[in-house]
């Protein structure tokens, strides 16, 4: 009784994203469930294959903010992770595609956990939701929701946050609504 849908971002890494995308699309005209795909783009090559990503029916662009060094390189992003200018650059792209591309965030300012993390691995919890609560606190999320909603804002792109943990987001999002 319904539809089942699987929604995957197996498509990131430093390879090219459509390389990727005919890599996931093997064998899904026999799926037994609706399938959808988005990106998490990290490299300005990435950005200049949204065209050809969304002719083959990708329409979400999923930008990984809270990564940087290690776990941005992971992802196939810089070392540098994702900054405002990168974002500007993408959603641009997102917009000149139009109806129905998007893009999304996964919003986590890093800068802010990567300070607090060393001082809240000192006090040797065995909690580890709040450790990881304590280095990571509830303005991480909103400020980097308030830089992309003004660059999506400013170029024209719609923008979709995957996930929302602090009273704080919910509010700048009452205010960019």
């Amino acid at each position: 009784g319904g539809i089942t849908t699987i929604n995957s971002t197996t498509l990131f890494g430093s390879n090219p994203l459509t390389e990727l995308l005919d890599w996931a699309l093997e064998g899904i005209e026999s799926a037994y469930t609706d399938v959808k795909f988005y990106t998490a783009p990290g490299s300005d090559a990435h950005i200049e294959e949204f065209p050809a990503m969304f002719e083959r029916g990708v329409n979400a662009f999923k930008f990984l903010l809270a990564y940087r060094g290690a776990g941005a390189q992971m992802f196939g992003m810089a070392e540098g992770g994702i900054d405002t200018a990168y974002m500007y650059k993408g959603f641009s792209k997102v917009a000149e595609l139009g109806t129905p591309a998007f893009a999304m965030i996964h919003a986590e300012d890093p800068a802010i956990f990567e300070y607090l993390t060393p001082g809240v691995m000192q006090q040797k919890t065995n909690n580890f939701l709040d450790a990881f609560h304590k280095a990571r606190p509830n303005i991480c999320e909103p400020i980097d929701l308030c830089k992309a909603a003004y660059i999506a804002n400013e170029v024209g792109c719609p923008l979709y946050q995957v996930h929302i943990s602090a009273k704080e987001t919910v509010d700048q999002l009452q205010y960019f609504k």
